[in-house]
């Protein structure tokens, strides 16, 4: 790993039209960016080994094996960064911007700039988002900005309430928590998702909160 900053910009793509217009604009931000393009995590890896770029694009959705498309590799990727290149400015640019929730909660820490940009938006997003991560700034799409206060504990409560039907006590045995503090929990995601159900302890309030989880996309069905 090298510490070096240069104009380097990575691009982790493997659709060759969108990896070609993503380098045309980063010249046209930056007329010195050397542009490296390349089709997958794997090969982003080997690149970082050798160089640390000023700004790495990634997707979160690559073809696997057998042509699916899987978020699994991406989020691989990111891990890693979060992990290893703690100071490297990054830029994901997805069509399901949703997907980085498992990782939110690591992604504030990071030291280097992060932005998020959704594909389905303007070009002129995606400048801005290389702007805001090269700035060195935290900068979430608009999907995710609803999710970003909410804890992986959060959601895991969510899902078991939501999901699998589990009473408070039963919950708090699966999470290793103590009862009060699950209600404590449950009771702060009311005022966020379902203020109006404060006032309600029994199962319509439930109901409330896990249907504007499910809206928001917090937990999945």
């Amino acid at each position: 790993m090298t510490s070096s900053i240069n104009n380097t910009y990575l691009i982790v793509e493997d659709d060759g039209e969108t990896a070609e217009f993503n380098s045309l604009y980063i010249k046209m931000f930056d007329t010195d960016a050397n542009c490296i393009n390349v089709a997958s995590p794997i090969e982003a890896k080997q690149q970082l080994e050798r160089e640390q770029p000023r700004l790495i694009i990634v997707d979160i959705l690559y073809r696997d094996a057998v042509g699916e498309r899987s978020s699994k590799p991406g989020l691989n990727l990111l891990r890693d960064i979060l992990d290893d290149y703690p100071q490297l400015n990054v830029l994901v640019y997805t069509v399901e911007p949703e997907l980085l929730r498992p990782i939110l909660h690591r992604i504030r820490p990071h030291l280097g700039g992060f932005a998020v940009v959704n594909k389905l938006k303007l070009r002129d997003s995606f400048t801005a988002g290389v702007r805001a991560a090269v700035d060195g700034r935290y900068s979430l799409s608009p999907e995710l900005r609803e999710v970003a206060d909410v804890s992986e504990e959060d959601q895991e409560i969510l899902r078991l309430m939501c999901i699998d039907s589990l009473s408070d006590k039963e919950i708090a045995k699966q999470m290793s928590l103590s009862v009060r503090a699950v209600q404590n929990r449950i009771a702060s995601l009311k005022q966020k998702l379902a203020p109006e159900a404060l006032d309600d302890t029994g199962r319509n309030s439930r109901v409330a909160v896990c249907m504007r989880a499910f809206e928001r996309r917090w937990i999945a069905k």
